[in-house]
């Protein structure tokens, strides 16, 4: 659920993986593995994430 809709965000605000990743200080393929819902990211990247795309930090916890 958190993947799928970072990803639908991501794409709607016309974002690569790569530039989000760059914006959050994380990997391309890290990120790419948070949208595939491999892995689940820590409090710390959910507040880049939530900063870097203008969100809700308790918006994304709440898909996780």
């Amino acid at each position: 659920m958190l993947g799928e809709f970072l990803k639908n965000y991501r794409l709607k605000n016309n974002l690569k993986q790569s530039e989000l990743a760059e914006k959050i200080g994380t990997s391309q393929s890290y990120y790419s593995r948070i949208e595939n819902n491999v892995v689940k990211p820590d409090i710390n990247m959910i507040r880049k994430v939530a900063k870097a795309l203008d969100l809700e930090e308790s918006f994304i916890r709440s898909l996780i």
